[in-house]
Formats: structure tokens, C-alpha cells, sequence
């Protein structure tokens, strides 16, 4: 018993670390990313796609190797994390932005200008929020084919596990972004 234990402990290691190992790879600082016009929101989406594929490329890569051994197919959970990543970012930017841009004019206000200046400022921080939510789905589409009699709860568990993961992996990057790297300068 305490070999399986032991055992699990030591896949859960290895899956943390190749997670966090995965948000490190990413180049843009995503903690402190902003916008005040719908320009600067476009000019944003490149950036988010080459650092989500790059995080879910090097995730895909680290969490594949450690479920080898459950998975007859694994590359096919690589390419769902590569992605579920990918397109998670760019998404979530756009939901981030779409959501308050039909709600402010439903309430008469004007929500950012295209490229002129502007008086509000979104953080985009929260978009990531949505992200994870994408790539957890992604991930469940192949999770499923392995875990034991798969249902509504432990698609949930799943997603949640995976979105509370991002957010320690986004937090952590964010802190290590502003703190260490910003003393390099």
C-alpha cells in the first residue's frame, strides 16, 4: 500500500514540476498586461498565442512523458495540452475584452476607443482566467478515454484541479517575473 502511495506522490511531483517548469517558458510578463484601446488588444493577441504555445508545447511535452505509461496514444494528450494553451490565451484575451465591450454600451457608457486615447485601462490579468478553463476542457477530451468509468464529477474535479494549477502557475511566474527578474535590471 504505501508503494502505490508512494508511487502516486511521485507522479503528482512530477506533474507539478513539469507544469511549473511549462509557465516559465512563456516570454511575455502576463501579470501586468494592460491595454487602453482596441489597438493595443490586437497587437496583444500574436504575443498571446506564441506564449501559449510555447508554455503548452513544453507542457505538453513534460506531462505526456509522465502519463507514458496510462496512456496507449500519448500524443494525443501532447497535442490537446499544446492546444488547448494556444488557443486558450488568445481566446481568453477576447473574451476578457468581449464581455465588458457589449455590457458598457448596454449601459450607455463607451467601453475603450480603437486607437485614440483613453482614460480607462483593462488589466488583462484576468483573461487567464477563461484560459484555463479551455485548456482543462482540452485535456478531459483525452483524460476521459483512461480514468475508470468517467462522468459529469470528475470532468469537473478535472477542471477544476487544472484551473486552480494554472492560476498557482500564473501566480508564481507573476511573482517570479516581478521580483527576481525585475531586480536583473
Amino acid at each position: 500500500m504505501s508503494n502505490k502511495i508512494s508511487s502516486l506522490m511521485a507522479i503528482y511531483l512530477l506533474w507539478v514540476i513539469a507544469t511549473a517548469t511549462a509557465w516559465f517558458a512563456g516570454i511575455f510578463d502576463l501579470s501586468n498586461a494592460s491595454a487602453q484601446t482596441y489597438l493595443e488588444i490586437a497587437r496583444l493577441l500574436p504575443v498571446y498565442l506564441l506564449d501559449g504555445l510555447l508554455i503548452g508545447s513544453v507542457a505538453g511535452i513534460g506531462q505526456a512523458l509522465i502519463l507514458r505509461r496510462f496512456m496507449p496514444k500519448i500524443s494525443r494528450w501532447f497535442w490537446a495540452t499544446t492546444l488547448g494553451y494556444t488557443l486558450a490565451f488568445p481566446v481568453s484575451l477576447i473574451l476578457t475584452v468581449l464581455i465588458p465591450a457589449i455590457a458598457f454600451p448596454l449601459q450607455g457608457e463607451k467601453f475603450l476607443p480603437f486607437a485614440g486615447p483613453s482614460t480607462m485601462t483593462i488589466y488583462l490579468t484576468d483573461s487567464l482566467f477563461w484560459g484555463a478553463f479551455i485548456i482543462s476542457v482540452a485535456q478531459w477530451q483525452v483524460l476521459k478515454q483512461i480514468v475508470q468509468k468517467p462522468n459529469a464529477k470528475k470532468a469537473a474535479l478535472w477542471i477544476f484541479s487544472s484551473w486552480l494549477g494554472c492560476g498557482l502557475g500564473i501566480f508564481v511566474r507573476g511573482w517570479l517575473w516581478n521580483v527576481h527578474l525585475a531586480s536583473l535590471d
